[in-house]
């Protein structure tokens, strides 16, 4: 299977050698052509677009149960500066603060 997948990255290669820019940028050939040219002897499925929506899923509460869940008490207490730890999301940069005793459990 890694050959089979090794053999497919260099044909691969060798189908986009041989294309030129001019040929990729033309706004003339459309995708559904280029990948004929490109892969006609595997065979071209072309399926309807999906349209892509940019939104993010973090939230205070899942970023708390990440912190709480994946960290120990003292890799957490190693992440505070200024009395607090601070959580920046990489997707949206939501800003997300937390206190240390805020993950203390109760017994």
């Amino acid at each position: 299977m890694v050959a089979e997948l090794a053999v497919r990255l260099d044909d691969d290669q060798i189908s986009l050698g041989c294309t030129g820019d001019d040929e990729l940028a033309d706004p003339d050939v459309s995708p559904e052509r280029l990948l004929f040219r490109l892969y006609h002897e595997r065979g071209v499925r072309v399926f309807s677009p999906v349209e892509l929506e940019e939104r993010c899923t973090c939230s205070a509460e899942r970023i708390e149960a990440m912190l709480r869940d994946n960290f120990t008490a003292e890799e957490r207490e190693e992440m505070v500066v200024d009395g607090e730890i601070e959580v920046v999301c990489e997707f949206c940069s939501a800003d997300y603060h937390f206190k240390p005793h805020e993950f203390e459990t109760e017994h």
